[in-house]
């Protein structure tokens, strides 16, 4: 048996973290400590750069991301061009004929669409999806002053026949498997890890915790919200470690 239990990409610091959810994984031969940083949301904008990597479990707060460093002159495109296919053609569907007209509209269809995932006892990562995708519709309706505009914003800011090396990517983590980056952020890290409606569910939701944990060559930045009430960060993974199998901490 081969376990390919060896990590080549990351240094040790970020094993560390990772071991909390896969105990096996081993640092390469001489692995560098590598940079681990803790830092808010706000501060991102002034940090990113270029070729650098935010990872992030829902696409929503990506988007609000996006616009503040276009708005700071930095270059940045969110990795997904079926994504922004998706919102174009929910915005389509609906017919808004202004920006108040499609924010009244997104609303109903919000809880319209799900009254319906509940009543058909949708899976986790369905709603998620649905409440991922109006608020990005939310997000970008704000920050236009009409649907032609939005739509153009939308076809700029999604994106996958890029050169990653001369914008800030971002990108879902259900995206950036198989990605990797010297420098790489995790945004709205506490939003990882959450305990679904069955053990399946969260174990899936563990595995992209890891897979965030796994994407940086050298340096890994949680940067949380402001209103973020996430435990110290090896308790908040060994909560997640936990409650796999329904354990209680």
């Amino acid at each position: 048996e081969f376990p390919l239990s060896t990590c080549w990409r990351c240094p040790a610091s970020h094993l560390d973290l990772a071991r909390h959810l896969v105990p096996d994984i081993q640092n390469r031969p001489n692995a560098p400590r590598g940079e681990y940083e803790e830092t808010v949301e706000a501060a991102l904008p002034r940090m990113v750069l270029p070729g650098d990597l935010v990872i992030c479990r829902s696409n929503a707060p990506l988007v609000s991301l996006t616009y503040q460093l276009i708005s700071n002159n930095v270059p940045a495109t969110i990795r997904g061009r079926s994504i922004g296919d998706g919102l174009t053609g929910l915005i389509k569907k609906l017919f808004p004929t202004s920006i108040p007209d499609l924010i009244r509209k997104i609303a109903n269809y919000r809880q319209v669409n799900m009254d319906k995932l509940i009543e058909r006892d949708a899976s986790d990562s369905a709603i998620q999806a649905h409440t991922d995708q109006c608020n990005c519709i939310g997000i970008l309706a704000n920050s236009n002053e009409n649907v032609g505009q939005l739509m153009e914003a939308i076809d700029r800011m999604f994106a996958d026949d890029i050169d990653e090396s001369k914008k800030v990517v971002l990108s879902s983590i259900h995206r950036s498997k198989g990605s990797e980056a010297n420098n790489v952020y995790i945004l709205h890290p506490h939003i990882l890890g959450r305990k679904g409606k069955n053990e399946e569910s969260t174990i899936q939701e563990m595995n992209l915790a890891y897979v965030a944990l796994t994407r940086s060559k050298h340096r890994l930045v949680l940067a949380e919200g402001a209103k973020s009430k996430r435990p110290e960060t090896s308790e908040w993974l060994r909560q997640m470690w936990m409650s796999r199998s329904g354990q209680e901490g």
